[in-house]
């Protein structure tokens, strides 16, 4: 990144300057630099730091860059080095209101290879009394029958529409099962929204298209911690990291056959797939087998899950 510093980086992975330099046998120019921008380097780390994604700050008035970096949670110095026309000469620029400014934002989620986790996955089961949940018909023009509840469940999601979450027995499961999923392997804080899925015996639910046999469901995209609001977030303020690994998790459950995202967000979300660690084959294979475009789908993804085999008149 343009202007860091090799000591920047080693405080991020836990190592010294000293470190990098040697494990990189890198030799520094006329001006003292260690690193340039673009430059790969290789590190034995010993921490593993949350990605990062670029946000654009509007400096408010009377705002300090210790306040803009404390709502970032990054360092003063950070924000030097990623706007350098802050400094003129060895002095600082006194920030002025409407000033816009790039930041390198840490996500809430934990970084690839890092060992923080979040609660253990439960088991989930229907319960057993309680008949089956069934889709009749097709997403789009069906009903559903004895439409199972998500039970509220405030550790993992928070439901915006009680008497609209009602889905198949397959459905209500698996949402559980993916969101606990995602709460484990990222530590993921926030909340996550759940919107709308079905009535309760499903049919018309405007202004959806479809949402109609309890196979559907929306989720809200995380928010980044820095956002100030859960609705309508601006592109920077999505946490894209998260949304992959909540993506992930779906996919990993077996029962979705589609989910809906605008696909000008796919080269972010790709980019953020790509930072978590994830294998070059197992981000294809996700995008190609379950990611589609739908108009409309910017603040939510919309997972739909496939037929349980006990609906004898479900169509796709």
């Amino acid at each position: 990144m343009k202007h860091e510093t090799a000591a920047v980086i080693a405080e991020r992975y836990g190592v010294t300057a000293e470190d990098i330099v040697r494990w990189n046998s890198l030799v520094a120019d006329e001006d003292g630099r260690y690193v340039h921008p673009g430059a790969r380097l290789k590190i034995h780390a010993r921490s593993f730091p949350a990605p990062r994604q670029r946000a654009r700050h509007r400096v408010r008035e009377d705002e300090t860059l210790e306040r803009v970096a404390e709502r970032y949670g990054v360092r003063a110095e950070e924000l030097l080095i990623w706007n350098p026309w802050l400094l003129q000469g060895e002095k600082r620029r006194a920030l002025r209101a409407k000033m816009q400014l790039t930041v390198w934002a840490p996500s809430s989620v934990a970084g690839p290879g890092g060992a923080t986790r979040g609660p253990a996955i439960p088991e989930f089961s229907a319960p057993s009394d309680q008949p089956v949940a069934t889709s009749r018909g097709r997403p789009h023009k069906g009903r559903l029958i004895e439409g199972a509840a998500l039970p509220v469940n405030e550790s993992l999601y928070t439901i915006r529409f009680e008497r609209l979450a009602f889905g198949t027995t397959l459905a209500v499961l698996n949402i559980q099962r993916a969101l606990a999923s995602f709460r484990y392997e990222t530590a993921y804080p926030g909340p996550v929204y759940i919107g709308a899925m079905s009535r309760k015996t499903g049919r018309r639910l405007r202004p959806h298209k479809s949402h109609q046999s309890g196979r559907d469901v929306d989720v809200r995209l995380p928010a980044m911690p820095y956002a100030t609001r859960t609705q309508k977030l601006r592109e920077w303020e999505v946490d894209w990291h998260a949304t992959w690994a909540l993506i992930q998790a779906f996919a990993e459950t077996g029962e979705v056959q589609q989910i809906f995202l605008e696909m000008k967000f796919w080269r972010r979300l790709r980019r953020a797939a790509v930072e978590m660690g994830t294998p070059d084959a197992e981000i294809a294979s996700i995008m190609r087998a379950y990611v589609r475009h739908s108009r409309g789908h910017v603040a939510h993804i919309h997972v739909r899950f496939v037929c349980s085999e006990a609906a004898e008149y479900c169509r796709d």
